[in-house]
């Protein structure tokens, strides 16, 4: 399954923002706001697309922690809840 680069590439951006801002010492708190949304990229970047069992045998593509969210809906979890299950089976 191939791999959309705009995710790696929104990553690689925001962690030069981050090793950017970590040489001003007055943006501490947006270091590590950047750093922590770099590494939504990243892990996204490397966990999707996947596929999953849908409805007749079919597969459905998962693209995104949105597409994910929107398939797991019966579950009451957040975004953040359902990345992190998928860190771990990943």
């Amino acid at each position: 399954m191939t791999k959309s680069n705009d995710r790696l590439n929104h990553a690689l951006h925001n962690e030069a923002v981050c090793d950017y801002l970590e040489l001003k010492v007055d943006f501490a708190d947006w270091t590590i706001t950047t750093a922590f949304y770099a590494s939504l990229q990243f892990v996204s970047y490397k966990i999707f697309p996947f596929e999953v069992a849908a409805i007749g045998g079919k597969k459905t593509k998962i693209e995104s922690i949105d597409d994910y969210s929107r398939y797991k809906s019966d579950r009451k979890l957040s975004k953040h809840e359902l990345l992190a299950d998928l860190v771990e089976k990943h």
